[in-house]
Formats: structure tokens, C-alpha cells, sequence
């Protein structure tokens, strides 16, 4: 079996960093995921379509976010197919 995934990330993140060795620094960030979940299972003989309501927290920036749908292998968990879209 397989999982068909969808994550959606974020991009132009920024965070100021108060400890560490990076403290003072602010720190970018790409691909951020916000949300991740699991639309369905598939099979090589059970081809499915799937769909999803995602809620958006309003933090969140749209023009930022992408679309990330992948395929996982349950138990090797290898990623066997991966596209990525922006709303």
C-alpha cells in the first residue's frame, strides 16, 4: 500500500533567535510545512482521486504557501512520486 500525502509549506519565514550561537541573528526560512496530512490509500490496481478542505490560519501568507502531494510507500516509507503547486 501506499499513502497519497499532502503538505503545505510556507516560504519567506523569518525568526529572531535569542539564544545559541545564533543568538541576535535572524534566521530565514523556505518550506516551512504548516500542515501535513494523509488524503488516502492507493494501490497499483486501485487508482483513487481524492479530496480535502483545508483551513488556513490566517498568520499564514498565501502568496508564500505551495501544495505538496506525495506518494510514500507505507512500510519503506520511499517517496515515490512528489509534485508541488502554488495556489
Amino acid at each position: 500500500y501506499c499513502d497519497v500525502m499532502l503538505a503545505i509549506t510556507e516560504n519567506k519565514l523569518e525568526n529572531a533567535v535569542t539564544g545559541g550561537e545564533n543568538s541576535g541573528r535572524r534566521m530565514a526560512h523556505t518550506g516551512v510545512v504548516r500542515t501535513l496530512a494523509t488524503l488516502g490509500r492507493v494501490t497499483p490496481s486501485n487508482p483513487a482521486s481524492f479530496t480535502m478542505h483545508v483551513k488556513f490560519s490566517p498568520r499564514w501568507k498565501r502568496d508564500n504557501l505551495k501544495y505538496v502531494v506525495f506518494v510514500q510507500d507505507r512500510i519503506t516509507r520511499k517517496i515515490l512520486g512528489a509534485t508541488a503547486v502554488t495556489p
